[in-house]
């Protein structure tokens, strides 16, 4: 393994800044420290176990590490290019470095979207806190965002986001910054965590009037056509589309390579639209080898039990009154985000990695829930 001093002080020193950030916090929030200190090891040994696993096989996260030579502020991979250069070209850290960098990111995200949970939900009942603490410990979002790559960081901003939205009137600038990371990172979620909170600033009972309502759907609208052009633009230059058939070909093209390629034999694309919404909600389930497809079933069955936990007469009505716009944003956005992803992704190995952007506002939504009951 490549490691150098210069390895140790630099992660030593982001050590003790994150536990300097953590007392900090406590006094705030009269959390235990321990669910932070324990949580960082936890998730800094899915990188160790990433990292393993990458050095025996091919991974994205090594062709990150590799490609982190300039700066180039452009849409996705390019841009985690740019965010690991600082690591791995000016500072000279080992890519081993650089996949711990990157865990302590998205643990970071982890971290501020159990913030918004104490900020939402009853943690004085401690059934609730039970909940909370278990979901944190889950291991699938912490394996998929221990790593170089697009996972982590958008595991940092997803939290990032929900973070702001908790308390929106002190924390806009948050938000902005959240919903332009995530515009980076993956430009399609950007669109629709800007639909869901366009729709989250219609419908909630905020303490925003409404004409301001109107006047920020209105923007928000705006920002998501502009924002639209240049992410159409990027794709057409990236592939070199020159016609709308160009993108048709190209996507069909995905298809057959994702239902073939993969570790799974599930091919999305032959199920009906709702079968293919529950095999990526609950997919796999114990129906696949491997150690990964093993505690993803755990996972998965958990899942099962928080659904159905939630299907109760008293749903509708929780709905209903459950107004606030943190709320609302993570309902639209869990909706949206499980429709468009489960009709795009082909390949239940990828839908596995992708589940984990929806999976905090589903444990939001399920959590409120148990907290109203």
């Amino acid at each position: 393994m490549e490691f150098y001093l210069k390895d140790i002080l630099f992660l030593a020193i982001a050590v003790y800044i994150y536990g300097f950030v953590i007392l900090g916090l406590k006094k705030r929030y009269k959390f235990g420290v321990w669910i932070f200190y324990l949580g960082l090891v936890y998730h800094l040994s899915a990188t160790v176990a990433y990292y393993i696993m990458c050095s025996f096989d091919r991974c994205d996260a090594n062709h990150y590490c590799l490609q982190a030579t300039e700066i180039d502020l452009s849409l996705s991979n390019k841009f985690i290019y740019t965010l690991a250069y600082p690591f791995r070209g000016l500072l000279g850290l080992s890519c081993f470095s650089t996949y711990v960098v990157f865990g302590m990111i998205g643990f970071i995200g982890l971290a501020l979207f159990y913030i918004a949970v104490l900020e939402n939900a009853n943690m004085k009942d401690r059934t609730i806190n039970r909940l909370t603490i278990m979901v944190m410990f889950l291991p699938g979002i912490h394996f998929w965002s221990s790593s170089i790559g697009k996972d982590s960081v958008f595991l940092f901003s997803i939290g990032l986001l929900l973070f702001s939205l908790s308390n929106i009137r002190k924390r806009g600038m948050i938000t902005f910054f959240s919903l332009t990371l995530m515009l980076f990172i993956r430009p399609y979620m950007f669109v629709i965590s800007s639909i869901a909170l366009g729709l989250s600033f219609l419908t909630s009972k905020s303490k925003i009037n409404i004409v301001k309502k109107i006047g920020l759907t209105y923007l928000l609208a705006i920002v998501i056509l502009f924002s639209y052009m240049i992410i159409f633009n990027f794709y057409m230059n990236r592939y070199s589309f020159t016609e709308l058939q160009d993108i048709k070909n190209f996507f069909d093209e995905r298809k057959s390579i994702d239902t073939v390629v993969g570790s799974s034999s599930y091919q999305l694309e032959a199920m009906s639209p709702v079968i293919r919404i529950i095999t990526f909600m609950y997919g796999p389930f114990f129906d696949s080898g491997g150690i990964l497809y093993v505690a993803a079933s755990v996972e998965n069955l958990i899942l099962v039990i928080a659904t159905l936990a939630m299907a109760s007469p008293k749903l509708p009505s929780f709905l209903k009154i459950e107004n606030s716009l943190f709320f609302r944003f993570n309902l639209f956005y869990f909706i949206l985000s499980v429709l468009f992803l489960s009709n795009v992704v082909y390949n239940l190995g990828l839908a596995m990695r992708l589940k984990t952007m929806v999976l905090p506002s589903f444990w939001i939504i399920f959590l409120m829930f148990k907290s109203r009951k």
